[in-house]
């Protein structure tokens, strides 16, 4: 298997062994890995994807149902896993893209992928579902490189966590839950101007006053509220 370079295993019940046999292929560019919902993967497991240094796509994802009418999931073990994952994507030196589904992250975990000594290839980053609040935005503000941040789950963001990520200069795509999103948060992304996209799902509290103070600046192709 010395040529494969992909590596794609949906729903897979092999757990914790695939992992350990992917990660003795360290050719790999891609990787996207599906678990059942029952199948148990500990931080232990994940730990062995540090090994796949030329990575440049990893997504993980849990086979379960997200329903908007009821909390998001963030059992202990969970946010463990997710902060796992987090930890090694931010090992691996050629990582562009990374994809979390169905598996629960917290403010430490982002904490943990824009450390200093992370690598700084990251470019696009979604996550499903996650706790978001102001010290995570602040977090996520230190990855240079990001293009694309596509987060959704419970939100604890004020104007001032919304303001951090101004510094992301070259941020095209953006999608935060909305649910506390003002006029006042919003303004502070008036210099993301090479934004293309925004997605601020239930964002109830937005007056037409507020897009309209953003409409000089920016290019959007795409708004979603």
């Amino acid at each position: 298997l010395k040529d494969l370079r992909s590596v794609i295993m949906n729903r897979t019940a092999a757990g914790a062994a695939a992992l350990r046999a992917v990660a003795r292929l360290p050719q790999l560019d891609i990787l996207q890995i599906s678990f059942g919902a029952d199948e148990v993967i500990t931080p232990e497991d994940v730990a062995a994807l540090s090994q796949l240094t030329r990575l440049k796509t990893l997504g993980v994802s849990r086979d379960v149902t997200i329903n908007d009418n009821e909390p998001v999931p963030h059992a202990p073990e969970q946010i463990a896993l997710g902060g796992a994952i987090l930890a090694v994507a931010g090992k691996l030196p050629k990582l562009e893209s990374l994809s979390l589904f169905g598996i629960a992250t917290g403010e430490e975990s982002l904490n943990a992928l824009a450390s200093p000594s992370a690598r700084p290839a990251l470019r696009n980053l979604a996550l499903a579902p996650t706790r978001v609040t102001d010290a995570g935005l602040a977090a996520l503000s230190q990855i240079a490189t990001l293009r694309h941040i596509n987060l959704s789950g419970e939100a604890e963001i004020t104007a001032q966590g919304i303001g951090s990520l101004a510094q992301l200069k070259r941020l095209a795509y953006l999608t935060l839950p909305g649910e506390n999103i003002t006029d006042e948060a919003l303004a502070q992304l008036a210099p993301l101007t090479a934004l293309k996209g925004l997605g601020l799902t239930g964002a109830k509290k937005l007056s037409g006053r507020g897009l309209a103070a953003l409409k000089g600046g920016w290019r959007l192709r795409v708004l979603s509220i």
